[in-house]
């Protein structure tokens, strides 16, 4: 999940702030702290926001939650949203998305953009709630009526993909061109689809690449790999492998998967790169744990061999055995599990067993917290 959070009285401009006396405009740590603690819900969140930014006071945790919790008793809204935020993130709080939903209901019933939009992303990502598109779009919709441009984007890519709404390539070019104008990463990089394929607008390569570019230097993963493809592929650019490896390699940080498979065997082959074994084992284990068959196999290959990584005939049967189980259709895999059986005595099959059981929690935990 992409959280979108900065100075929550930024994004709420606009709003009623109910029960104050500051103008909305006071940015003074004095002043702002004399009406936190004469129960002011502005001076309050202000105490909440800059404890926890560390800006004006030390930065204090304890102190930001404690301000927040404070300012929320009041039903002042962006503090709702705010910590429904650290509920769904596990930040300030321990992770507890029923409170972060009933929260971010709170504050979307006050008309809160921010709060419109994250419980947008619950409906549609199934998280705490039951998947349902269609409230995720009306809730993107109120939202992107108040000007929030990461929910322009959202409307924007369901008229492009069809979910919830009928297919509107031309609608869906308004609402990104909308969302893009307010220098959106997603926008840009749906636009840059829009281009490569013809969607719509003419097809174009170069504005196609122009957008992504956009969208990758604002640290969007898609928009870098796509850059990364081009750049192999020689579309509309030269063709460079180094230059296609320098994005492949950005979106694999930020945790693209296909990504981190094409740089794995970059490094493994040598393309674009100097031909290190080690980076080649610590991508394939990066997709891998993000549940990729090709990776978990290629991953069980590596410790058996000893490839990149020290031998270990545990994490080898383990790792080709997720693989199988995942749909891998690879000769000579189920030869491999078969000597493993003969081989290895009952102690050490119990040992591969907590291996295999022990990744496929791990990688479970991965699946739950990209949520």
């Amino acid at each position: 999940m992409r959280f979108v959070f900065a100075l929550l009285i930024v994004f709420c401009s606009g709003l009623l702030f109910a029960n104050t006396n500051l103008p909305q405009s006071t940015t003074d740590p004095d002043t702002l702290l004399k009406a936190a603690q004469a129960g002011d819900p502005l001076g309050q969140y202000a105490m909440y926001d800059y404890h926890r930014r560390g800006k004006y006071f030390e930065q204090d945790s304890a102190e930001a939650l404690k301000w927040l919790k404070k300012v929320v008793k009041q039903g002042y809204p962006p503090a709702q949203a705010a910590l429904g935020y650290h509920y769904l993130a596990g930040d300030l709080v321990k992770n507890n998305t029923r409170k972060a939903l009933k929260l971010f209901e709170m504050a979307a019933e006050q008309g809160n953009s921010y709060a419109l939009y994250h419980l947008g992303e619950l409906y549609q990502e199934g998280n705490g709630v039951k998947q349902d598109y269609a409230k995720a779009f009306e809730l993107y919709y109120k939202a992107a009526q108040k000007g929030y441009p990461a929910a322009m984007t959202h409307i924007g890519a369901f008229y492009l993909l069809g979910k919830a709404v009928e297919v509107d390539n031309a609608v869906a070019y308004n609402w990104l061109s909308m969302a893009a104008a307010e220098d959106e990463d997603e926008a840009y990089y749906y636009l840059g689809m829009m281009y490569y394929k013809g969607l719509y607008v003419e097809q174009s390569q170069q504005r196609a690449f122009e957008f992504f570019s956009k969208s990758a230097h604002l640290g969007n993963a898609r928009a870098q790999y796509n850059m990364g493809a081009m750049y192999k592929r020689g579309e509309f650019v030269n063709q460079d492998d180094e230059e296609a490896l320098k994005w492949l390699l950005s979106a694999a940080e930020n945790g693209h998967v296909d990504a981190q498979e094409t740089v794995a065997s970059a490094y493994s082959k040598g393309v674009g790169v100097k031909e290190d074994k080690e980076k080649s084992f610590y991508w394939f284990k990066q997709a891998a744990l993000q549940g990729t068959p090709d990776s978990q196999m290629n991953l069980g290959i590596m410790y058996l061999k000893a490839i990149g990584t020290e031998q270990n005939h545990y994490k080898a049967y383990a790792w080709i055995s997720i693989a199988l189980g995942n749909g891998i259709q690879e000769n000579g895999l189920e030869d491999i599990l078969s000597q493993y059986h003969e081989q290895l005595t009952k102690a050490q099959l119990r040992q591969a067993y907590k291996e295999r059981d022990d990744i496929l929690k791990q990688i479970k935990q991965i699946e739950n917290d990209a949520l």
